[in-house]
């Protein structure tokens, strides 16, 4: 991205952004998530699914799958280690320290099963700083995440963009 002069930034938050943008194409340290039996009914809940598949082992087996099927946009819930050092969330940048979620896509590439153990790994794609009219600079960065099962196989990759300001 070009420098831009007309986006209100102090040098220290521009130079914050090229040090973003050098992490572009990335991938991050993996992360690990079951999908189990008991938060794949929670999910369809909570969206307004009502086919039985979701709820019920047998009717999801009569229906040809192996196990409850989790539902589109379901990809697990991350196993906390709290040995591990990691908090999640990432954290903040202090000279960006609000953020707004600018949206998500999800590509379902495989069916989840409940009882799936799945990995996924975010990459950084994109990091823009722009001009904003309510907080005088904004930075959006996207992300892709791809989700691999116990197998191997790719089941899901999501796209999402992160505002921060």
């Amino acid at each position: 991205m070009a420098d831009r002069d007309d986006i209100d930034a102090t040098d220290e938050e521009k130079a914050r952004v090229k040090e973003m943008q050098a992490e572009v194409g990335k991938g991050g340290s993996p992360s690990t998530s079951e999908v189990t039996s008991t938060d794949t009914r929670l999910f369809a809940r909570a969206v307004g699914y009502g086919d039985p598949i979701y709820y019920d082992e047998a009717a999801a087996r009569a229906a040809g799958h192996r196990a409850l099927p989790a539902p589109p946009g379901y990809t697990g819930r991350p196993i906390f280690n709290p040995g591990s050092g990691r908090g999640g969330g990432g954290g903040r940048d202090p000279l960006f320290p609000s953020g707004l979620n600018g949206g998500t896509e999800v590509e379902p590439v495989a069916q989840i099963y409940a009882g799936d153990v799945l990995t996924s790994v975010s990459t950084l794609t994109s990091v823009e700083l722009l001009p904003s009219r309510a907080y005088k600079r904004i930075v959006v960065r996207q992300t892709e995440t791809v989700y691999t099962n116990q197998d191997g196989d790719v089941v899901a990759k999501t796209r999402g963009t992160g505002i921060s300001y």
